[in-house]
């Protein structure tokens, strides 16, 4: 049955106590992996629900892995509307041999096969009294996990379609084939494509998980589709397989284990589909996948990207000296998609960022900029991902900072003298079209600013909640407070000739370059490697450029960092006499915040309403 929406069951045994592990997941366990299949029928590809077989949902069996941190008679899980038909569990403890252990049969908690506990797999669950709604305890019966074992739990349930989260259908698209005539074409039946959006609470509607970004594990996924489509997931195919008895117009389809990685980054994508593909450096493939047999999509709209995705790959792997672990990366356009999904190895866009469908610097640059976002999110996301939501910039921060440097490399002289300098200060929209997050991020965020309902930049959300802004506070904000930061301690750095670039053009010229040379690349690489496969807070994002700037400057950075815990941005006006400059800054008390002077390599924290630079200027 589908879990009661409030608490009905009240608890028994051990779960009734503190003890027991009733605090939030990590209290009491870890996931050490996931194992899941996911099987589609083939209506779900057909446009409608003629049948009903949408509505119906579709079928998983989950395998999950747990350490146990805390001895518990319960675990708690994230679940959002999943019909459970059977509940076992297995338990592995440690013998006095390390090279032993000892597993316990299968322990049925429910189902209605003989010998379990309870055929009404509802009667495990309960709401969690301190958590959110989507967290759930489950009982373990009888059965006591020690600290130090393991917990396997495998599930099979019904989960069902999500509008535009979870599993989700995408618009619906028309198949042409060619017909009798030449030149003539014939339509077919209307599809769909299968595909996730799972960021960031939506794995949770497909499997039992530890759904939050700190919680990591590898993943295997497997997809049961018909055979006639294409079935893609996070990581390389590695078994495709018909099962005995079985129609052969089914197949099931493995992929290898991941990385250990946040389950907001699992995917699929399933359907009719062509592609594209190309090789970068290690033999890793690249490839560019679209609806099949779509007459408006052109060589020009799917080469174009797949050089874009090329040299970013490339460009990011110099950049950060760190090779990615994945062999593959598919970039797959979704009719109907919202925005784009950096997915580890699955990257999902809407076909009108990725496909290169109009001729244009617009369209060229729209297509470059958010093929730059969503592939430093393998790195700044994938490889480090935020702690938890509300450290949101660790991901979207990280990126949307160094995409500018992505697209100075990509695209190169097409960008104009200023270069990938301008897209940050702002940028215009042919015809009226409104730009995104990602052009123009330094006036996006003062627009945003002037808000009275803007956020704060630092604090805002509860961390778990999923309560995310996914706007220009975590786009375009960010990029622009930590583009602040890289350029302050460039101006104010002893070693000049180091940011002698970065004083004359701002700080996207030391996001390029194959040597860590500058300062930002320097910590940048830094920070990947002391935090790789794991998280990391805002905190720790900021204290990356401290690291790098002198001193007695990282004491006045840090007051500068406690003010973007108020929304809204400082105002600083200027006032010059013949001899000497003035600065003045109209502001809130709540602000300390750095100001530059490139040309003289001057830089103060204003920590007072009003300042006073005494300079010989050179004209």
């Amino acid at each position: 049955m589908t879990l009661p929406v409030e608490p009905w069951l009240q608890p028994t045994g051990d779960c009734n106590t503190g003890t027991a592990g009733l605090g939030p997941a990590v209290d009491v366990a870890s996931p050490l992996g996931y194992r899941v299949l996911l099987a589609f029928q083939p209506e779900h590809f057909v446009a409608g629900d003629d049948s009903g077989a949408v509505a119906a949902g579709f079928q998983v069996a989950a395998n999950i892995t747990l350490a146990v941190l805390q001895d518990t008679a319960c675990v708690s899980l994230h679940v959002r509307n999943l019909s459970f038909t059977s509940i076992q569990v297995r338990l592995v403890t440690d013998g006095k041999d390390d090279r032993h252990h000892h597993e316990q049969e299968a322990v049925c908690l429910c189902g209605t096969e003989a010998g379990c506990s309870v055929s009404d797999c509802g009667k495990l669950f309960r709401k969690h009294p301190a958590a959110d709604v989507d967290s759930w305890v489950m009982s373990l019966g009888d059965l006591t996990a020690p600290a130090g074992s393991s917990l396997l739990i495998e599930t099979q349930h019904t989960a069902y379609f999500g509008d535009k989260q979870g599993v989700w259908r995408s618009a619906p698209f028309t198949k042409s084939v060619p017909g009798a005539a030449a030149g003539t074409h014939v339509d077919r039946q209307q599809q769909v494509l299968v595909n996730t959006q799972f960021e960031p609470t939506g794995a949770r509607m497909v499997f039992p998980c530890m759904d939050e970004p700190k919680h990591k594990a590898p993943v295997v996924v497997m997809i049961r589709a018909p055979a006639h489509l294409t079935s893609i997931s996070n990581m390389p195919e590695v078994q495709h397989s018909t099962s005995a008895g079985s129609s052969s117009d089914m197949v099931t389809v493995e992929f290898l284990p991941s990385p250990p990685m946040s389950t907001y980054l699992v995917a699929i994508a399933v359907g009719d589909l062509d592609s594209v593909t190309a090789h970068i450096t290690g033999g890793k493939q690249v490839s560019v996948w679209f609806p099949r047999g779509q007459s408006w999509i052109t060589p020009a709209a799917t080469a174009v990207p797949l050089q874009l995705a090329v040299a970013a790959l490339e460009h990011y792997t110099r950049y950060t000296g760190v090779m990615q672990p994945l062999r593959k990366f598919d970039l797959v356009a979704v009719p109907g998609k919202p925005g784009a999904m950096e997915n580890w190895g699955l990257l999902l866009f809407d076909t009108e960022r990725l496909l290169y469908t109009h001729s244009g610097a617009w369209a060229l640059l729209r297509c470059a900029t958010v093929i730059c976002h969503e592939v430093g999110h393998q790195w700044f996301g994938n490889l480090v991902t935020a702690a938890s939501w509300s450290d949101l910039l660790v991901n979207e921060g990280l990126a949307s900072l160094a995409e500018y440097g992505c697209l100075a490399e990509v695209l190169g002289q097409q960008l104009g003298t200023e270069g990938a300098a301008a897209v940050m200060r702002h940028v215009a929209g042919p015809h009226g079209r409104k730009p995104g997050v990602h052009e123009g991020p330094f006036n996006k965020a003062l627009t945003y600013d002037a808000s009275p309902s803007a956020a704060p930049l630092l604090g805002w959300g509860a961390a778990g909640s999923g309560d995310v802004d996914f706007g220009v506070l975590v786009y375009s904000k960010a990029a622009s407070v930590l583009a602040m930061l890289v350029e302050y301690g460039a101006t104010g750095s002893t070693d000049l000739d180091s940011y002698d670039d970065a004083m004359r053009e701002g700080p996207v010229t030391q996001l390029v370059g194959s040597k860590p040379t500058g300062a930002t690349q320097v910590a940048l690489q830094q920070y990947l490697h002391q935090h790789i496969y794991g998280p990391a807070t805002a905190q720790q994002v900021f204290e990356l450029f401290l690291n790098e700037t002198p001193q007695a400057m990282a004491s006045n950075v840090m007051s500068v960092i406690s003010g973007w815990r108020a929304p809204g941005s400082p105002l600083l006006t200027v006032q010059g006499t013949h001899h000497n400059q003035v600065s003045s800054a109209n502001r809130g008390s709540a602000w300390a915040w750095p100001v530059c002077w490139r040309e003289l390599s001057m830089s103060l924290v204003m920590s007072t309403k009003t300042a006073l630079l005494e300079v010989s200027i050179p004209w």
